[in-house]
């Protein structure tokens, strides 16, 4: 009975399950989408919503996957068409560069003082250079190159070119930051500011040397005289530069000295020398200026020869002639133009020059200088020429401005010094500054002990001894300590320095003294 019982059980749900299979597609099995519970019995309209999103899921990912495929196709197309052009801009980069070889294209390149300036490819090359560049393909150039060595000068503080309405503020160095000075430049500097060395680039010697420096409130105008030339274009193998580059290539320098400095206002410390030449013909004043030359330096000298053999011939007739023997041979030359000179010039205003700290006599309205062997101040009237002794008369403008370049250049050493370890320290405090070095001993050790080099080892072993025996001199400090020691030191120097020297520099100057008539030539 139970097995009968089991065989009509199943029989009845096998039955069921039999009927369910029939409604799914002609009794075949459809996963999930069946019901899971046995005997589930699925209504026609349930059916018909399950093959319709059956339809409709099957439609939306045949839809995506045709989708996918033209993408992929449109991908594929632009991938191919991009490949195409970039095979045909590299085929036009070829023929450029086949092009260059034959004809290189022309890089222009300008230099001032030694400083690159800029570069730029003449205009036909332009576009074909940028696609060669870009698509990385090497080619040589030829190069029309311009260099340019003109006036050097420092200046510190409110300095300027005037040229014509165009004023165009100093840097401080023009080694640093090359200006191109021009013929007719006005140079000048505003209160409490200086431009000094000035000289041509090429430097100072024995037969060709300038020097100037402008104090504040003052102009002066350069000549300049040019010289123009084309000197072969230099290459380190010239083996490897292609016969097209050369022929194409070229170098023009151009050279600009100091033919001529005009002094309009101001004070002015003028060092000229011109071996064979007039110095006085250099240097000019304004209209309104008393006309004044400057002496050969040796004229004075020889007056001074002549005054010691005078005392000595005062002394003994014979002493004074054996002492005239020993010195006539050795006289400087007489005559002959003014090579040099080395001068104070300041220009009053008011018609009146004032000229001191120089070794050279001053003639004007056929007056001349030289009865004071010594520091004078020489003061050129219309008219008149005066020279006083500042041993006997000391004259406190004349002295401040004799001193100023010496104390304007280092009050400005003294800044950049201050500056510097200033930064320093900053470094040191914000954890930027570089982790203490090792001993130069400690390198050495380190490096002979690598090579072993017994007898560097042997000396580094002994330098390293002298630092320890310096430790102990400094109490135990160590040498980094030390070092920041004298750099604090070197700073409090500096500062101190600073304040000490910053009224000299940039305080007013005293008035000069009265012109003595006594005095007068």
């Amino acid at each position: 009975m139970a097995g009968k019982r089991g065989k009509e059980a199943g029989g009845k749900s096998g039955g069921k399950r039999d009927a369910a299979k029939a409604k799914v597609g002609g009794g075949q099995e459809t996963g999930k989408s069946v019901p899971e519970e046995v005997g589930a019995a699925e209504s026609d309209q349930e059916f018909l919503s399950r093959m319709a999103r059956i339809q409709r899921e099957a439609a939306e990912t045949a839809a995506a996957e045709s989708g996918k495929y033209v993408r992929e196709g449109e991908e594929a197309r632009a991938k191919g068409k991009e490949v195409g052009e970039k095979l045909k801009v590299i085929e036009e980069c070829r023929e450029i560069a086949k092009e260059f070889e034959r004809d290189p294209p022309l890089l222009f390149r300008s230099h001032i003082n030694g400083k690159f300036v800029e570069e730029h490819y003449a205009g036909e090359y332009g576009e074909k250079v940028d696609k060669l560049k870009k698509n990385n393909f090497s080619f040589r150039s030829a190069v029309d190159d311009t260099s340019t060595f003109t006036t050097q000068f420092k200046a510190f503080g409110n300095a300027y070119v005037r040229r014509g309405a165009q004023r165009i503020p100093l840097p401080p160095d023009s080694e640093k930051m090359p200006l191109m000075v021009k013929d007719g430049d006005i140079i000048g500097a505003e209160a409490d500011s200086y431009v000094y060395g000035i000289c041509d680039y090429e430097g100072n010697d024995d037969n060709n040397h300038t020097n100037v420096f402008i104090f504040p409130g003052s102009e002066l105008r350069l000549s300049l005289e040019e010289k123009k030339t084309t000197p072969a274009p230099a290459y380190m193998d010239p083996g490897a530069v292609p016969d097209a580059v050369k022929r194409k290539s070229k170098s023009t320098v151009f050279t600009y000295k100091i033919r001529g400095i005009e002094l309009l206002k101001g004070i002015f410390q003028v060092q000229l020398t011109r071996k064979g030449k007039d110095v006085n013909n250099m240097l000019k004043v304004p209209g309104e200026c008393p006309g004044f030359e400057f002496k050969p330096a040796s004229e004075l000298m020889n007056k001074m020869l002549d005054k010691e053999i005078g005392k000595m011939g005062a002394y003994s007739v014979e002493m004074g002639r054996v002492f005239a023997g020993k010195i006539n041979p050795h006289r400087f030359r007489r005559g002959g133009p003014c090579e040099e000179i080395n001068s104070f010039i300041e220009l009053c205003g008011n018609g009146r020059i004032v000229i001191a700290g120089t070794m050279n006599m001053v003639a004007s309205g056929g007056k001349e200088t030289g009865k004071i062997l010594g520091p004078a101040k020489i003061t050129v009237d219309m008219g008149s020429i005066y020279e006083t002794d500042c041993n006997k008369i000391p004259d406190l403008r004349v002295a401040a401005i004799i001193k100023r370049p010496y104390l304007v250049q280092m009050y400005i050493g003294m800044l950049n010094g201050k500056k510097e370890l200033e930064e320093y320290f900053e470094k040191r405090e914000s954890g930027k500054g570089a982790e203490p070095a090792p001993s130069g001993a400690e390198e050495m050790l380190a490096y002979a002990e690598g090579i072993g080099d017994k007898d560097l080892i042997l000396m580094a072993r002994e330098q390293m001894k002298t630092e320890e025996n310096f430790k102990r001199m400094l109490g135990g400090k160590d040498l980094a300590g030390a070092e920041e020691e004298r750099i604090r030191k070197t700073l409090e120097f500096c500062k101190a320095q600073i304040r000490e020297l910053r009224p000299q520099v940039e305080g007013p100057l005293p008035p000069y003294n009265s012109i003595n008539a006594g005095d007068r030539l």
